[in-house]
């Protein structure tokens, strides 16, 4: 995931704000790492996709 600074992350606020706890973030399955530190207060990051089922993509559930 590369970072993707101040947009990102009020999108996601501004989300929360209506009371939305769930995100789905498709992306490279080598970003992950870098989607955790961008997701600040996240209680759960959960890759719901494995490298067998796609090794290019990962899909990954956030919870707040």
């Amino acid at each position: 995931f590369v970072d993707s600074g101040k947009s990102f992350r009020d999108y996601l606020s501004e989300r929360r704000k209506k009371g939305e706890r769930v995100f789905y973030v498709l992306l490279p399955s080598t970003r992950i790492d870098g989607l955790k530190s961008e997701l600040r207060g996240a209680t759960q990051v959960e890759p719901l996709t494995s490298a067998s089922e796609n090794n290019k993509f990962t899909l990954v559930r956030v919870r707040y």
